[in-house]
This record gives structure tokens, C-alpha cells and sequence, in this order.
């Protein structure tokens, strides 16, 4: 994910676990935005 190569060349020398953890919050972050914007697949 393209994101997610630029939030970890901001911060080259985090360890792994935080890249990690970082990575996770994220994608929730984005998941909630696209949700809270309705801009997600519609369910039926």
C-alpha cells in the first residue's frame, strides 16, 4: 500500500512492531473516514 510506504519512509529508523502498529491505525483511520463520508460499497 502506497500509504503506508510513505508514512514508514517518513520515520526510516522506527522498529518493526511500531511500523506495524502504525500500519494498523492507518488503515482504521481510513476505513472510518470512508465510512463516516459514505463513500464505501453500499450493502443491501
Amino acid at each position: 500500500m502506497r500509504t503506508l510506504d510513505g508514512l514508514n519512509g517518513c520515520l526510516p529508523d522506527l522498529p518493526p512492531q511500531v511500523r506495524v502498529e502504525r500500519g494498523d491505525m492507518a488503515r482504521q483511520l481510513m476505513v472510518h473516514v470512508v465510512a463516516d463520508r459514505g463513500c464505501g460499497p453500499r450493502i443491501r
